[in-house]
């Protein structure tokens, strides 16, 4: 992308962000990356391949955290000094005992319906990938705030029970784990009240002339990298009568009258990127060739 696409898009992002529920924008930008990174740590930890895919960052109350995963949940509370207050990070247990399995050497998935209490050996090492995925996201918010991680606890918790019983809105970074043919669900949840001192820094992204302008603007472009666009190519536009339309049947052929000399317009988001011609592949689908670069207006 050219600089201006990318500060087109940029300017969307920065946008959206201010539309709804409050959100942590810098926060959000800190995080990013989390779930690629994360997956580099664990398969370091567990000697063994973890795929980390992101997904998603949402705002929701305490007593509504435990629908975004299923089935039996291991819940471990945690300190992330200076901050106060707990930070939650939920597991469910089919993949969290994959993970126990690939460090003990067991290249086996675990059972569907292995719901035995974990051994002393096992609990010892479910906090230590806990304590490995907090120092992941401590890290990633080392732009902010130095952070540890210190106090970890075990609880399993049912289908129906809370993640987190207070009301208090909680900033949630969601990652789906994937190893030993098993994959499930992590959430990972910030009490919004542990924030309060820092809250003024987390909920705007810096201005582009601040001393963290480089950090934020690069971690940003590597994000949009990342970023799903959709790509539209308009191929043919043509007026018809409402009763044209309603008359036809399967079966009918439409003519469009695309000429494929004719230069085509590639909009991205929405947005002019470039002119293309149609053509075709030698399997017979429909191809683009770009042709000229249109640059895309801030």
């Amino acid at each position: 992308m050219t600089d201006a696409q990318v500060d087109a898009v940029e300017d969307l992002i920065i946008a959206a962000s201010g539309g709804g529920p409050a959100r942590l924008s810098y926060l959000e930008l800190l995080a990013g990356g989390f779930a690629e990174e994360l997956g580099a740590d664990l398969s370091s930890h567990l000697r063994a391949e973890v795929a980390a895919e992101p997904g998603g960052i949402d705002y929701r109350p305490g007593a509504e955290l435990h629908g975004e995963l299923s089935g039996t949940v291991v819940r471990l509370t945690a300190e992330l000094p200076p901050w106060p207050g707990k930070i939650i990070l939920a597991f469910e247990r089919r993949v969290m005992l994959a993970m126990v399995n690939a460090f003990l050497g067991l290249n086996a998935p675990p059972a569907e319906n292995d719901e035995r209490a974990f051994t002393r050996l096992e609990a010892r090492l479910v906090r230590q990938i806990a304590e490995t995925v907090l120092k992941r996201f401590a890290a990633h918010l080392g732009a902010l705030r130095t952070l540890s991680v210190r106090s970890v606890e075990i609880e399993e918790l049912g289908e129906e029970a809370p993640l987190w019983a207070q009301a208090e809105r909680c900033f949630t970074l969601k990652s789906e784990l994937s190893l030993l043919e098993c994959t499930g669900a992590m959430t990972l949840a910030l009490p919004e009240d542990n924030l309060a001192e820092d809250r003024d820094l987390i909920a705007v992204v810096p201005e582009p002339d601040s001393a963290l302008d480089g950090e934020w603007r690069s971690e940003l472009s590597h994000l949009l990298q990342q970023a799903d666009v959709t790509l539209t190519a308009v191929l043919a536009e043509t007026q018809i009568t409402l009763a044209d339309a309603m008359g036809w049947q399967p079966g009918k052929t439409i003519a469009l009258g695309i000429d494929t000399s004719r230069e085509l317009e590639v909009l991205c988001e929405g947005r002019p990127a470039f002119r293309a011609v149609a053509g075709h592949r030698d399997s017979g689908a429909i191809a683009l060739r770009l042709t000229t670069e249109v640059n895309m207006e801030r």
